[in-house]
């Protein structure tokens, strides 16, 4: 496996958009998956680093990408020591940033013998804005989603909408770092002006893309309903339901590169990669 780090393929507001890349040891023609991760997660959480042998055994290269506003200073950070870019992040902007993501890939699919064909994976919030992304750009090919929520406000369905337009943010709490985080008024007021484009369930109904919904039915953060109700919507997706699986599928941060992955984890990279290659 070949392994590029850190690579920064644009910026956003003078934040860098950084991506890893997994590519496989020998061959070509690799088909890519692009993982996004969610609201409260960067590239580097958890078992995210060592997934890659899962899509390269099967001829397929892995990007994991770490959007800009994700409040990580540097990249290899693992704390939320930027809260500012944090509180100024909208869904419009890691959109865009998905965009610079396939840009850049396709600029590099004949030096790194790619195929050309880009899936994407999103986790959490990122399952909603894959779904939307793949309505807008006919490069990618199949998306797939982990634990995805089904409305970008689904965090903050219970604040005050009029308290959060007074005070210009909200604050959500990171349960492993115990740290608050602030989220300004405008990444409601985006969402709201980008209807009914950023409607994930009315993505669902217009979507071709092929897309696969992977979801613990133990998820005590982002309920499988959600999941279900994409499912419900586009009449040609799959659903997979992961026994007994929370938000992350039994991982955590951080994770040791050579731990084993547990049950639950597996059967979702077993899922994902044979829904790639099928």
């Amino acid at each position: 496996m070949t392994v590029y780090r850190n690579i920064a393929v644009g910026q956003s507001k003078s934040k860098t958009l950084y991506i890893d890349a997994y590519l496989p040891e020998s061959g070509g023609d690799f088909d890519t998956a692009v993982f996004f991760h969610g609201t409260k997660g960067f590239k580097n959480w958890g078992a995210w680093p060592f997934m890659a042998p899962f899509f390269n055994h099967e001829n397929i290269a892995l990007v994991t990408v770490g959007f800009s506003h994700n409040g990580l200073a540097a990249p290899d950070a693992d704390t939320f020591d930027d809260p500012a870019a944090y509180a100024s992040n909208t869904i419009s902007l890691e959109l865009a940033e998905m965009k610079m993501v396939i840009d850049w890939l396709e600029q590099k699919s004949e030096e790194w013998k790619l195929s050309g064909l880009f899936h994407l994976i999103g986790h959490s919030r990122a399952g909603g804005e894959v779904l939307i992304y793949a309505c807008r750009d006919q490069r990618i090919d199949k998306v797939i989603t982990w634990a995805t929520i089904d409305n970008f406000l689904h965090v903050f369905r219970d604040f005050d909408r009029e308290k959060w337009k007074e005070d210009g943010a909200v604050i959500i709490k990171n349960q492993r770092t115990g740290q608050e985080l602030p989220v300004n008024y405008t990444f409601l007021t985006d969402v709201e002006k980008n209807q009914p484009e950023f409607n994930i369930l009315k993505a669902a109904s217009i979507i071709t893309n092929p897309l696969l919904l992977i979801h613990g039915n133990k998820d005590d953060s982002v309920s499988i309903q959600c999941s279900k109700n994409i499912y419900e919507n586009c009449l040609h997706s799959i659903l997979v339901e992961i026994e007994n699986a929370n938000h992350v599928f039994g991982l955590k941060h951080p994770w040791a590169e050579n731990a084993k992955f547990p049950r639950e984890f597996i059967q979702v990279l077993d899922n994902t990669v044979d829904f790639i290659k099928g």
